[in-house]
């Protein structure tokens, strides 16, 4: 049994058709085609009606993403694992909060919990294990 390959590897490129087509086309490195971006939403045949999409900037969003996801997903888990070592000293600074200020309390506490605000989305946002 084999197993299909998450995606198609990265970096995917974006070509234009030269033949006045408004289109374009999103590639993987070895010109493989992956997608066709379109200009129109569906057939100009009445009663329905195309609209006019705009194919350059949507290619050019698509191959963006995907060749920024990798570094993007690694980026967050490198901040949780920061805000988490940041709770961690938080916590022993709590520990020892007979030699802080009630100010100093309360300011730990909000970085505390402004910390895990942060970490609640950026866990949302990691992919799930085997992704």
């Amino acid at each position: 049994m084999t197993t299909e390959p998450k995606h198609t590897p990265t970096p995917w490129n974006i070509h234009y058709e030269q033949d006045g087509q408004e289109w374009a086309v999103i590639t993987d490195s070895n010109g493989n085609i992956i997608a066709n971006v379109n200009s129109e939403t569906g057939p100009d045949i009445p009663p329905l009606v195309s609209v006019k999409m705009p194919h350059k900037s949507n290619a050019a969003h698509i191959v963006h993403c995907v060749n920024s996801h990798e570094s993007l997903t690694g980026l967050v888990g490198e901040l949780v694992e920061a805000l988490r070592n940041s709770n961690i000293e938080i916590k022993e600074q709590f520990s020892h909060t007979l030699n802080l200020s009630s100010l100093s309390r309360q300011m730990l506490e909000l970085r505390y919990q402004a910390n895990e605000a942060i970490l609640t989305k950026a866990k949302a946002l990691q992919p799930a294990a085997g992704e």
